[in-house]
């Protein structure tokens, strides 16, 4: 029987070390492809890597590092950013720059939401024509209109 614990006991640690070499960094489910950061203000970024391990964020030309904690959590900060893009995101652990995630498309600027009822499902061109009220066609490809 003291076999079979020595045994549990050597598997076990050689499971534990293994998963601490092949942990890799994480992110939460906010950061994607193709979304838009806040601009005028530092972003955070955020997730969990191996416990002590220093974690490594590029947006565009833009690099900053952190250590996560014991528990592996880590934020970082950029700094302020005007609105543009499409930059791509790579967060990775110092000396595993393959184990990393990289994201594209991230844009910087603004998000509007707007909600209602029938209303806003409502159309500039359904306005009838009248010379003193009339809209331009929005033409800004960086323009995105999403109806949920």
């Amino acid at each position: 029987m003291k076999i079979n614990k020595k045994i549990l006991v050597v598997f076990s640690a050689i499971f534990f070390f293994q998963s601490l070499c092949y942990a890799k960094i994480t992110l939460p489910k906010v950061f994607r492809d193709s979304m838009v950061l806040q601009r005028g203000i530092t972003i955070p970024v955020w997730g969990k890597a191996t416990p002590g391990s220093v974690v490594i964020a590029n947006l565009g030309t833009i690099r900053v590092s952190t250590k996560a904690d014991k528990q592996g959590n880590w934020m970082l900060y950029f700094p302020k950013r005007r609105e543009g893009g499409p930059y791509d995101l790579e967060v990775f652990e110092s000396g595993k720059p393959d184990s990393g995630i990289k994201l594209r498309g991230i844009l910087i600027g603004d998000v509007w939401q707007a909600s209602g009822q029938s209303n806003m499902k409502w159309q500039v061109q359904q306005v009838q024509a009248n010379k003193d009220f009339a809209y331009p066609i929005h033409s800004d490809k960086s323009f995105h209109e999403f109806v949920i």
